[in-house]
């Protein structure tokens, strides 16, 4: 990518090269979703590189730190050509992906405008191996913003340097480079910790990420280092940087966490070939990178990195999820190279027209307002969408989108009433909350626990409830179904959250001492079938033990057979101007269901475990769809929209109570 200052830019061909070759393989292992490449940690370490360059320089000619310049000079680089992509995405997004996506969209557009996408990521919990139709267009501007944060923050850490050396009456270079090599080992410290906790908020943050800069900047302030190589040496040194680089994304992109560790590989890579590289030496890796077609594409690899994922994330909602083909990949690469060359062009005639006015400033200034003027445009659209729902949803069906209900900017926030009240504990939370529904006076009081999937049949129990007068207890945590706590092997299979383990012991312990009149629950967990990308499902053994504990303590258990888990992101397919019908966005009912399966272990239940099937509301004998009487089913890939839960009201508590019935019949529980 393109941030390092104008006062510092490589000579070395080389480099440009590396950031070459760094921006393609990001591209390639993006387009055919093969993981992390390396190439973004590439980027960071270049950057550092370049950052402590420049500040050598200064260093050398006795000029001291001026953070408002050095601002300055990034803005003027970098941000005519963000602003150009991120005004053409969100008009592309706006015209062309689903309308359940647009809040989605702004909301990545007002972050990624203030550089703190990062972070927004982070709070929203995303994957950065998730491949959806539900992508956002814009959430590769997390490298974007981690970058400028460390732009903002070199000045201030190289003024900390010059008091520092002022202070203690020492050189500034070598004082910066202790105060990097400091920085450096917490944060590669901190990488290793947070990334075993949190891999998904450690792969965005800047401090788990800082250490590559520091590392590129460690080089940079250290050039004597490369002149101490020797000829073979540096020759060996430079094709194994090169290697790794090229081999990194195949050998550990898909299967490792970064940063971390893993980090070490590509960091290492760049390094070395900062390190070993040279041009103008026979035989080293450097002369290849230096090519004039790879180092010349390296002008553009800051364009090229923001212009390929958007171009991506279209046609993956094109053509319903599937990876796009070799020639579309290559055409896709080409389009985007094509599209950086044109942005840069752009870019630099704004920065000439900058620079006829004779204002330093003005480039600077006017960068900023246009980033807070996108900001706000983004916010206000947003706003909008949010105020004036039934009329934006009544401009949406006139586009030709289907009118279904819940419409397609409402789809998406279609939960139960319960969970916005705050009702389903977080994914890291411990204590049980309670959260209590329906009659003072009940004829029965009943407990729904469980994960976000007993939660979903909240608004049809609210109206058996209100019709049965039952008192309803809830108890439920993302991820984390009701299983029996000492079956670790089932959490740790499952990747769920270390604190599920300790909220299940505390709902069982609650439930034995309440002792309810009916405990209802989800039966079936999806399982992923070798060697396919299809899903199936089973009853876990976990389950099948707090079935048992609550039956030896009297208490009978409604068993739910789990919704499908289908492969779509629902709402965003069915919404798809790529979308002819809804029925497209459903799939085959032996491809997420093991009736046969199923059928056994269902008949394998504890005594008082009545077994409840919904699976024909979403399904037929051969395919299960998404759209059933003019409502939308799901608000994502897995779970009912509340409207069409509490659509199933009745159909729910008369197979609830012939599944009572056959209970009492077979076991004499009253």
């Amino acid at each position: 990518m393109r941030p390092e200052p104008a006062a510092s830019r490589p000579r070395r061909q080389d480099i440009q090269g590396l950031r070459a070759l760094g921006a393609l393989l990001v591209a390639a292992f993006h387009i055919w979703e093969q993981g992390v490449s390396g190439g973004v940690d590439v980027f960071f370490v270049i950057s550092g590189y370049f950052l402590a360059t420049s500040f050598l320089q200064r260093a050398a000619t006795g000029m001291k730190v001026d953070p408002p310049a050095q601002w300055g000079m990034f803005l003027r680089r970098t941000v005519p050509e963000v602003l150009l992509i991120l005004s053409g995405v969100l008009l592309l997004g706006l015209l062309i992906t689903s309308p359940v996506l647009w809040s989605d969209l702004l909301r990545g557009v007002i972050f990624s405008a203030l550089y703190l996408e990062n972070y927004w990521l982070i709070w929203t919990s995303q994957d950065y191996l998730a491949r959806t139709a539900s992508l956002s267009m814009v959430q590769h501007f997390w490298a974007v913003a981690l970058i400028g944060q460390v732009y903002f923050l070199w000045p201030v850490i190289g003024k900390l340097a010059e008091w520092v050396a002022l202070w203690r009456r020492r050189p500034v270079v070598p004082v910066m480079t202790t105060i990097l090599a400091c920085l450096v080992l917490l944060s590669f410290g901190w990488s290793i910790v947070w990334t075993a906790i949190h891999p998904t908020a450690a792969y965005f943050d800047l401090s788990t990420r800082f250490w590559e800069f520091g590392t590129g900047a460690l080089l940079g302030l250290s050039p004597s280092l490369a002149g101490r190589l020797s000829g073979r040496l540096a020759i060996l040194l430079s094709w194994l940087g090169l290697a790794l680089v090229l081999t990194c994304g195949l050998a550990i992109g898909a299967s490792a966490q970064f940063p971390g560790y893993a980090a070490l590989w590509p960091v290492t890579a760049a390094a070395l070939i900062l390190l070993a590289g040279n041009p103008d030496q026979p035989g080293n890796a450097g002369r290849l990178l230096a090519l004039p077609p790879l180092a010349g594409l390296g002008a553009f690899a800051f364009g090229i990195y923001l212009w390929h994922w958007p171009l991506y994330v279209v046609l993956l909602d094109a053509r319903q999820g599937a990876m796009p083909t070799l020639l579309l990949g290559v055409a896709l690469v080409a389009v985007s190279i094509l599209l950086a060359w044109l942005s840069a062009g752009f870019a630099s005639r704004v920065s000439a027209g900058a620079r006829w006015f004779g204002r330093p400033w003005l480039l600077p200034v006017a960068s900023v307002a246009g980033l807070f003027a996108v900001a706000a445009m983004a916010t206000m659209l947003e706003r909008s969408l949010s105020w004036s729902r039934a009329g934006a949803e009544e401009v949406v069906a006139r586009l030709g989108h289907h009118d279904l209900e819940p419409g397609a900017l409402t789809a998406r926030g279609d939960k139960p009433e319960a969970q916005k009240m705050g009702c389903l504990l977080a994914e890291t939370g411990r204590t049980v909350e309670r959260c209590v529904f329906g009659s003072d006076e009940p004829t029965r009081t009943v407990f729904l626990v469980g994960g976000s999937h007993s939660l979903q049949w909240l608004p049809a129990f609210r109206v058996i409830a209100e019709a049965e007068r039952w008192r309803i207890v809830l108890m439920t945590k993302v991820r984390c179904p009701f299983a029996n706590p000492w079956d670790t092997a089932f959490f740790e299979q499952e990747g769920l959250n270390e604190s599920c383990v300790a909220w299940n012991v505390d709902v069982l312990a609650e439930i034995l001492a309440a002792r309810p009149d009916i405990v209802f629950t989800i039966a079936t967990r999806k399982i992923a079938r070798p060697h396919t990308d299809e899903l199936g499902e089973h009853v876990p053994s976990a389950y099948l033990v707090n079935f048992a504990v609550l039956n030896d303590a009297g208490i009978p258990v409604v068993a739910i057979r789990d919704t499908p888990w289908l492969t779509e992101d629902v709402p965003a397919c069915v919404y798809s101007v790529w979308n002819g019908h809804p029925d497209d966005c459903g799939i085959a009912r032996d491809k997420v269901l093991d009736d046969a399966h199923i059928a056994i272990q269902a008949g394998q239940l504890p005594a008082q475990v009545a077994w409840v099937d919904m699976t024909d509301t979403v399904c037929d004998a051969r395919h299960c769809g998404v759209v059933r009487d003019g409502k939308l089913i799901y608000r994502d890939s897995d779970h009912l929209t509340a409207s069409y839960a509490r659509s199933l009201a009745p159909l729910l508590a008369d197979r609830i109570t012939a599944s009572l019935t056959r209970l009492q019949q077979a076991t004499g529980w009253p």
